[in-house]
């Protein structure tokens, strides 16, 4: 005779289920929290919105200034990771020394501060879209404390669309 599959029933059952969940879920999130944070909304420009030079940021903030945060406006760039330094951005030669990294060198690396909810971009890197193409940029808020070190894993993006006619 030919023994079948052995049966657990319903408690092993429900303890191999414990066991897999519990291996797997570290790895799964990494204790990211994926909710959606309303605390930040853009208001301008809209998603894929046609814009010209200069582009006119905008956003409304419900966030509490205590301990006094900042946004850090990345450009056409990925931001840099929750807890992790502005001053990531320029290097591993330049991270560790805080004289290196100024407001100047943060903008010439497409990241730019602002201490009220707006943010005028002069200029944009230049993408070099294919022809007919659009040329489509995307910009990233994160919030970072007084020592550029950024708060929270909240992110809120929009993307536009430049208008070709508006570069020099």
């Amino acid at each position: 005779m030919i023994a079948g599959p052995r049966r657990f029933g319903r408690r092993g059952t429900a303890l191999a289920g414990l066991v897999v969940t519990a291996l797997l879920a570290p790895a799964c999130g990494g204790g990211l929290l994926f909710a959606k944070d309303s605390r930040l909304t853009i208001d301008s420009p809209r998603d894929l919105q046609p814009v010209s030079l200069p582009v006119h940021l905008r956003w409304t903030a419900t966030v509490r200034r205590s301990p006094p945060a900042q946004y850090a406006v990345f450009v056409d760039v990925l931001p840099v990771h929750p807890g992790q330094n502005l001053r990531a951005v320029a290097g591993s030669r330049c991270a560790g020394v805080p004289s290196c990294v100024d407001e100047a060198l943060l903008n010439r690396h497409s990241v730019y501060l602002a201490r009220e909810p707006r943010l005028d971009l002069e200029t944009l890197p230049i993408l070099g879209p294919p022809k007919g193409e659009p040329d489509v940029h995307q910009a990233t808020i994160v919030l970072v404390d007084a020592n550029w070190r950024r708060l929270g894993e909240s992110a809120w993006r929009v993307n536009f669309v430049l208008r070709r006619d508006s570069t020099p």
